[in-house]
């Protein structure tokens, strides 16, 4: 259904950091450790909240604040210090499967 073949999400907030892999091919939401049941749908969600977003969001001279790497097969979308105009969406739709 998808041509997108792997997705791989990771969040480095201060000394916390987590990552995410969507498993396309299973319907599966892998973290470190747990994995969460996920629909076409809600995949075909997360690429229409991303689909827009520009290769590198990121000021410079930001010490304290949280970074985003979101790998959508060989495409790699960075930001730390600024964030596409969506990234609550993109927040809650994590926020939605993690507890």
């Amino acid at each position: 259904m998808f041509k997108t073949k792997k997705i791989e999400i990771t969040i480095n907030a201060n000394i916390k950091s987590d990552f995410y892999f969507v498993d396309i091919k299973n319907n599966q939401l892998l973290t470190k450790t747990k994995t969460y049941p996920i629909t076409n749908e809600e995949i075909a969600e997360l690429l229409l909240i991303v689909k827009d977003w520009k290769d590198n969001y990121t000021k410079t001279n930001i010490i304290d604040s949280e970074e985003f790497i979101l790998k959508i097969d060989n495409n790699v979308l960075h930001g730390k210090g600024d964030y596409p105009p969506n990234y609550d969406a993109f927040k809650k739709w994590l926020g939605d499967f993690c507890d």
